[in-house]
């Protein structure tokens, strides 16, 4: 709008007459619709003629206007992967990028199905997802740390978003923002035990190998462990005991058999991990002690070594006396056990998964 209001359309004044001397002002309100960093070019023309009609020499006048806008970005950050039943954080990173103050800022998070909201820092204004903040000023950034808890039971990725609503000082709703983390949820695998001595082993790939890690979750409810490693001709067993300082077993993958020594046997040993697409398992001519990296639960010997170079087989057998027994071409080989595996010479002995 204006004031006075134009004379014809939106743009033009039509003045009878100004005396020597006299001045006039036009008051134009608009509404800007450019992007910030714009400038805006407003050239305004006044054409007059004297008392005899004559026209008079034109006179043109422009000023420039930059637009400032505020300019909000988010980002979400999480862990590439995790375990069913553990404690995750997520970061949203949130920046104001632009020449203006950013007002009305509201974040909000949504949880998928298979986590549970832990706390976060700062803590929600609404609920357990959404934060208000007021103002952001230009260049200023913040962040929200939130820990959630993944559902013992889930599985595959999740995939978690976070969106970020704002508005510039005239209240004008700007685009909303947004961004997501995905998170690769390890397998689980577990192993019943007995008490005692087990020959064992697990298919999956864990993030930490490392001896402690890996048997955590029946952590003090053993005490030795150990490998048999055919290509060390000096010192074929390495062994890890709790407690020892001559310890020479630091980690265990899904390629190896070890033997676990069972002082409690209530809990099942659990490992979490990503699955392979096959694994390859270096086998030396003799004795090897390996694992059956598979998710094939029924599958004979004489299947499961098909083309290996393996002639000879022995599993755990905890009724006998040396907690071992031969194979035969029919018996069954299960993941989760450990075998002994003979082999004439140097081969590589590839499992599917």
């Amino acid at each position: 709008n204006s004031n006075p209001a134009p004379t014809i359309g939106d743009n033009i004044w039509i003045i009878p007459s100004i005396a020597p001397g006299e001045a006039g002002t036009i008051y134009v309100n608009v509404t800007i619709t450019a992007s910030s960093g714009t400038f805006i070019d407003n050239m305004v023309e006044l054409d007059y003629e004297d008392a005899a009609g004559i026209p008079q020499s034109t006179d043109i006048d422009t000023c420039s206007t930059m637009i400032i806008n505020p300019n909000m970005t988010i980002s979400k950050e999480g862990p590439a992967n995790a375990s069913p039943g553990e404690t995750i954080t997520y970061w949203l990173n949130f920046t104001n990028n632009g020449d203006d103050w950013a007002y009305n800022v509201i974040i909000t998070e949504t949880y998928p199905a298979n986590v549970s909201f832990v706390f976060s820092t700062p803590a929600p204004d609404i609920g357990n997802n959404i934060w208000l903040i007021p103002t952001v000023g230009p260049g200023s950034s913040f962040a929200i740390q939130i820990n959630v808890m993944v559902n013992p039971s889930a599985s595959g990725n999740i995939t978690n978003w976070a969106f970020l609503d704002y508005g510039n000082g005239a209240g004008v709703p700007l685009p909303q923002e947004s961004d997501f983390a995905i998170t690769l949820l390890s397998s689980i695998f577990t192993v019943a035990l007995n008490d005692g001595w087990n020959l064992i082993s697990f298919p999956l790939i864990p993030s930490d190998t490392s001896v402690e890690n890996l048997l955590s979750s029946i952590s003090g409810n053993w005490d030795v462990v150990k490998c048999y490693n055919p290509q060390d001709v000096a010192d074929h067993w390495k062994s890890y005991r709790m407690g020892a300082s001559t310890n020479d077993l630091t980690d265990i993958d899904n390629t190896m058999g070890f033997w676990l020594h069972v002082t409690d046997a209530t809990d099942d040993l659990v490992i979490y991990g990503t699955e392979p697409s096959s694994t390859d398992i270096i086998l030396k001519a003799g004795w090897n002690l390996v694992s059956y990296p598979t998710k094939n639960d029924a599958n004979m010997v004489a299947n499961a070594i098909w083309g290996s170079g393996i002639n000879m087989l022995e599993c755990y057998d905890n009724e006998s006396a040396s907690l071992l027994k031969n194979m035969q071409a029919t018996d069954i080989m299960v993941p989760g056990n450990g075998y002994w595996v003979h082999v004439a010479v140097d081969s590589i002995w590839t499992v599917d998964y």
